[in-house]
């Protein structure tokens, strides 16, 4: 039996927290009360939080239908910082770009100054429209933005992933070396971290820059061992990486074959975590003596 009031409690504490659950590596428990929960009780913190988790599980559609719910309640509890947050993720199930645009401006005039972590998704979330949409020198002006904020968070993971996301946006503008040097940034705090999911988004990109340089079957290693990463801890990469490795892998098996494509993105699905943090780190230690 779940007692309504306090489950009400915990989930608004646990939106409170939003950030700590941000972090993939800790939500399979987390999901599973969640989705208990709400089967007995109905409240917006609730909502949001399904949401949260379905944006860290690659569930769009569940995303799409329970954040407008959490919205509609955050807005009859007149609750600014919900409504930010909800504005701010659900973003990513507009229905189109100019939609997503408009919550995330709703949600930054919220937010203000007032929660820098927050401003630095909802920035971070508008750079990827502009990606989308082909505006990279928008994307990238965002992302420089989104690092000054991260930095005044002192919160030291959300500043790797800040150097990160930039790292793709230097990408898709064929500047590799600026990748590789923001991607080497970031995987020294989350390797040291023991981030999972940190190591194995940073494999992803390093992965891109190794396929650029020719080496092709250290590239798919490295995907390989991402993916297996990734579905260890329940999570997806994030929408962008997850595009552009879709598209390499397809590179990687049409320029290898199917047979050494197999054999060695299969050799990285076998890896556990101290393997791709140590193939991870050799490929940096390359792509820097270049």
């Amino acid at each position: 039996m779940v007692h309504s009031g306090r489950a009400e409690e915990m989930a608004r504490a646990q939106v409170e927290m939003w950030v700590y659950w941000f972090k993939g590596d800790r939500i399979a428990g987390a999901v599973d009360w969640v989705s208990r929960t709400r089967s007995s009780v109905h409240s917006a913190s609730l909502e949001f939080l399904a949401g949260l988790f379905a944006f860290q599980t690659g569930d769009f559609p569940i995303l799409s239908e329970v954040l407008p719910a959490a919205l509609q309640g955050f807005r009859e509890d007149d609750d600014t910082f919900g409504q930010a947050l909800a504005l701010t993720f659900g973003s990513l199930g507009a229905d189109d770009p100019e939609q997503g645009y408009q919550l995330l401006d709703e949600a930054l005039h919220l937010v203000g100054d007032s929660d820098p972590a927050l401003r630095m998704i909802a920035l971070l979330f508008q750079s990827m429209l502009d990606s989308q949409a082909g505006h990279l020198d928008e994307a990238l002006r965002h992302r420089e933005e989104v690092l000054l904020v991260a930095h005044r968070t002192e919160l030291p993971e959300l500043t790797a992933w800040a150097k990160w996301n930039l790292g793709w946006t230097y990408l898709a503008m064929g500047k590799e070396e600026k990748s590789a040097a923001l991607w080497s940034e970031a995987f020294d705090y989350m390797a040291g971290a023991r981030y999972q999911e940190g190591v194995a988004s940073t494999a992803d990109g390093i992965a891109m820059c190794e396929l650029r340089a020719g080496r092709l079957e250290r590239a798919a290693t490295l995907l390989g061992a991402a993916s297996a990463t990734f579905e260890r801890i329940g999570t997806v990469p994030w929408i962008e990486a997850g595009i552009v490795v879709e598209a390499a892998l397809a590179d990687l098996r049409r320029d290898l074959g199917d047979e050494l494509f197999e054999r060695n993105y299969g050799l990285g699905r076998e890896f556990g975590f101290d393997q791709t943090i140590a193939l991870t780190a050799e490929a940096i230690d390359d792509l820097s003596d270049v």
